[in-house]
């Protein structure tokens, strides 16, 4: 297999989370003025029941399946074997799911409530069973994933505004949401026959994978469910429109975590086998890359949600959702060591076997976002499970930092090193965000003139500052650029 590039991997897979950054923007401020807080409140405790029981089909299969078959990639028999064994456990998984849902929605009187959403919506938990995505990251095939997505991504958009006209059409937009999510993934796993045989064996060891699977799990589950389980918490505790308004804030920082995600599965493989080698150099290297990259992009999101938090939510959720604005500048330090958290959990926990360690960690931090939240839900609303979020994940981060630095990693030495300038860039463009909002008042006038003069201005301290990452990243474009108008 010819070896493919972590650049362009990267720049595949960031393409594609993209969209889950174009796409809402596009549609969002459509669906929040159609539904109002009530109704996007009713959709997004959907989503969050149904995102629990999601996690739990898939186990922990995917970040198991890309170390693991990372290793035997280029022998298709053992890979296929490999590959149908976890498959087998994903529909088991995903058999019990149901079962358990269907028993939830006879007996809890809001699970009943809301039956039809919650069933039409849970048609994502079984077809995430055929997605095989983790088979693509296993080999980087990251061009499909991505005109895949695409396509999808087109088609659902255009049905959003072609059928979804009230408030009346909360089933339709479930119905285009659900085949968004979930609807390409029957082409993934017609396609997956490229690199896996789907001829039954004679003999199947479901016994090996079930404890890393299940620590895995474990570790996806605490890390991913944070705000499915706000979600479904608030709505036990408080109303639909509460959910509503927390969830506009949740759902722009759910897209940036989603962005952000894309980068470890691009790097893990090739961690993995810097490790397997013993090749400590090369390792230490990737690494700082991907340090370099995560926070060349979040210290100034951070500050940009802080600072255009109310041009941010006015944009895309309207004046109606104005009470979103504070949660927002809350989750923005969430956002913040989430990604941290992810250097510490994802490009050195895991690629160094340490998945144990993950697994206690985010459980722990799970409980403590559980009791947190509930407790603060109670006395400050919504804004309680923004800071119960907050305090989790600031705590997964700094225990994080204390155990790799027993492995001679000291990420509060590391991040300054690799991140200062970025730093001082954010600062500069914080100055500027400031006396946006102070001279130009209209939210109009920030978006299109304060937003785009911060931006250029953090890039241009980068470039006075002659950071080697941001230029090489620059003058790599260019090159490409070049070779293609050559072309």
């Amino acid at each position: 297999m010819n070896k493919k590039s972590i650049t362009i991997n990267t720049l595949l897979n960031m393409v594609r989370m993209s969209l889950t950054i174009i796409v809402p923007l596009i549609t969002y401020p459509y669906i929040t003025r159609i539904f109002g807080a009530e109704g996007i409140g009713q959709y997004e405790w959907v989503k969050s029941v149904i995102s629990i029981f999601s996690l739990i089909a898939s186990m922990g299969i995917t970040t198991y399946a890309i170390r693991e078959g990372s290793k035997i990639r280029d022998d298709r028999t053992k890979f296929t074997q490999f590959a149908q064994e976890l498959f087998i456990l994903n529909l088991l998984s995903t058999v019990a799911c149901y079962i358990l849902l269907g028993g939830l929605i006879v007996t809890i009187p809001r699970f009943n409530t809301y039956k039809l959403y919650l069933l039409i919506y849970s048609v994502n938990i079984g077809l995430s069973a055929l997605s095989l995505d983790w088979v693509y990251g296993v080999y980087e095939d990251y061009f499909y994933i991505t005109v895949r997505q695409i396509i999808v991504q087109i088609l659902s958009v255009c049905g959003l505004f072609l059928l979804v006209k009230s408030e009346n059409d909360l089933i339709i937009y479930i119905i285009i949401t659900t085949i968004s999510n979930s609807g390409a993934n029957i082409f993934n796993f017609v396609r997956s026959r490229k690199y896996v045989n789907f001829k039954l064996l004679k003999h199947y060891n479901l016994t090996i994978h079930l404890l890393p699977v299940i620590i895995f799990f474990g570790t996806r589950f605490a890390m991913n469910a944070y705000n499915s389980l706000d979600t479904f918490i608030l709505g036990m505790l408080s109303t639909d429109q509460a959910v509503g308004y927390y969830n506009v804030a949740v759902k722009i920082n759910t897209i940036l975590v989603t962005f952000f995600s894309a980068m470890s599965p691009v790097y893990l493989p090739r961690m993995m086998k810097y490790i397997t080698v013993n090749d400590k150099t090369q390792y230490h290297t990737l690494l700082e890359k991907a340090i370099r990259l995560k926070t060349i992009l979040i210290y100034p999101m951070m500050c940009g949600l802080f600072c255009f938090a109310p041009q941010i939510i006015w944009l895309i959720a309207g004046d109606d959702f104005s009470n979103a604005v504070n949660t927002l500048r809350i989750l923005c330090f969430v956002l913040g060591f989430v990604i941290l958290s992810s250097i510490v959990q994802k490009d050195i926990m895991i690629p160094n076997g340490k998945e144990k360690t993950v697994f206690i960690l985010t459980i722990f931090a799970a409980l403590c976002n559980i009791i947190i939240s509930s407790l603060l839900i109670i006395f400050i609303d919504y804004n309680g499970a923004a800071w119960g979020s907050l305090l989790a994940e600031g705590m997964t981060f700094f225990i994080g930092v204390v155990i790799t630095k027993k492995e001679d990693i000291n990420l509060l030495q590391i991040i300054p090193r690799c991140s200062y300038k970025y730093m001082i860039a954010t600062i500069v463009m914080g100055g500027v965000c400031c006396a946006s909002n102070v001279l130009l008042k209209s939210n109009l006038k920030i978006i299109v003139i304060g937003i785009p003069s911060a931006v250029s201005l953090y890039a241009g301290t980068l470039f006075l500052l002659r950071d080697s990452f941001f230029c090489s990243g620059i003058k790599n474009i260019l090159v490409k650029l070049q070779q293609h108008k050559k072309c």
